[in-house]
């Protein structure tokens, strides 16, 4: 009578299952574990790690009995399916983020040529005018032409360093280690 009780409480799908193990232990002795899911007065469907134990039984130890254990493994269950989404969800953002800092070195990198370009030719152009190759200057030319090549030479630096950060960040960045005071 408790057998079927039990029987009807496992899940449908997996009554055979727990049928067979059941009938095997009883047959030719040992013990069998297996999890299994058990219907929760039909509101949940709950998971059991199951296990069967055989033992002797009556005078002559001829008639075998099966002993059952039972644990409630739903919260684990729950956990790890839980942990197995979380883990997929880890995996795809880090994908993700790796793709984004590839293709934010990649901008990093093709912005900084694109302004090292027009930089160095200001300068360039900068420096000619200051050595007086087109005439020559007033002294407020001069003056505002040596503020043009400083902040010029300043954001060329700023360049060159966000070029330097990239190449590290790609690890294409050759390092020389010395001591200094």
């Amino acid at each position: 009578k408790d057998r079927e009780l039990a029987c009807r409480l496992v899940h449908p799908e997996d009554r055979d299952r727990v049928r067979s193990a059941w009938v095997q232990v009883l047959e030719r002795g040992g013990e069998a574990r297996l999890e299994t899911r058990v219907q929760a007065g039909g509101l949940r469907t709950l998971w059991y790690q199951i296990e069967f134990y055989a033992g002797a039984a009556g005078t002559l130890a001829r008639e075998r009995i099966v002993q059952g254990v039972a644990r409630n493994i739903t919260e684990s269950r729950d956990m790890e399916r839980q942990l197995a989404r979380d883990k997929v969800q880890l995996e795809e953002a880090n994908r993700q983020l790796t793709e984004i800092n590839r293709l934010k070195n990649e901008f990093i990198a093709s912005v900084s040529h694109e302004l090292r370009t027009p930089m160095n030719s200001i300068i360039g152009y900068t420096d000619c005018l200051l050595d007086g190759l087109d005439g020559p200057l007033q002294a407020e030319q001069e003056n505002s032409l040596h503020r043009v090549r400083k902040n010029a030479g300043q954001l060329l630096n700023l360049i060159n360093d966000i070029l330097d950060l990239a190449k590290i960040e790609a690890g294409k960045m050759q390092l020389h280690i010395e001591e200094f005071d």
